[in-house]
């Protein structure tokens, strides 16, 4: 092997132009000097499911079947295409509750882990209760940065309880806010996440028709953000309190709202007026 392939940066620099998957596991088992960079490009970014925390503990884990022939043929026709292909046929569960050695190993994968765009699809709700409660109290993610594509569901997403702490981009779509959506935000645990997750920098929020609750409720989320430099939630209506707090941030740089309160004269008074 040429000694230019010794060196760790060169190896992930050939391993990111390797964009399927199935070739950069490959290249992790092709050679022990491979290993390290290559799981590093593997594990960095789960855009599509996060079925491969199942996966990579295939003794303690099984595929879930669609049982109804016709159904199931529909969705191969559709399977690069299709909500369902990926929702269903992409699925697993684990089987039983995790070892402390399957846990270790869970882990060694985790740490790699950087952007996350779908957090609820590739496993089932028992094995989204289960990775949302490991035997210890260490974040399961603790080099998340990215975490993307949360959506609105009639229940909590499990997985939401963990701690991200270097979390610093943050991407929710809700469409239409029912009623009972500030219980579920708390169920999720993300009326905590200003807590939990400190250095978010970016926040992107699509919703549709949100009521005052709601954007009081967003309002006081962007004030316990000290770093924050992006809001885009084309749709809300910030409070004054939340308006000043984004004035203050000395690396603020994008604001994209809807204001149809909060005047110019009322933030005035306010330290740091807008």
């Amino acid at each position: 092997m040429h000694h230019a392939l010794q060196i760790q940066e060169i190896l992930s620099s050939i391993f990111g132009h390797c964009h399927r998957r199935i070739d950069q596991a490959s290249l992790a088992r092709t050679r022990r000097a491979f290993k390290e960079p290559a799981l590093d490009v593997l594990w960095e970014e789960f855009s599509r499911d996060i079925s491969p925390l199942a996966r990579c503990l295939p003794e303690a884990s099984r595929p879930l079947y669609l049982n109804n022939r016709l159904v199931r043929c529909f969705i191969t026709l559709w399977i690069y295409h299709s909500f369902f292909s990926r929702r269903f046929t992409k699925s697993y569960s684990f089987t039983r509750p995790l070892t402390y050695t399957e846990w270790d190993i869970l882990r060694s994968y985790t740490r790699l882990i950087r952007s996350i765009m779908n957090i609820e699809w590739g496993l089932d709700e028992k094995s989204l209760e289960i990775l949302s409660n490991p035997p210890t109290s260490e974040p399961l993610f603790p080099n998340l940065r990215l975490l993307g594509d949360i959506r609105w569901h009639t229940e909590p997403v499990p997985l939401l309880r963990s701690l991200f702490p270097s979390l610093v981009s943050l991407h929710l779509y809700f469409g239409v806010v029912p009623q009972r959506f500030p219980q579920w935000f708390q169920d999720c645990h993300l009326a905590s996440l200003p807590d939990s997750s400190p250095n978010v920098t970016e926040l992107f929020l699509v919703v549709s028709e949100p009521d005052v609750a709601f954007c009081k409720l967003v309002s006081n989320w962007i004030c316990r953000w000290r770093n924050i430099q992006t809001v885009q939630c084309n749709a809300i209506s910030l409070d004054v309190h939340a308006l000043a707090h984004l004035s203050r941030m000395p690396a603020f740089t994008e604001l994209i709202c809807e204001q149809v309160v909060a005047p110019p004269d009322c933030i005035s008074p306010l330290p740091s007026p807008v």
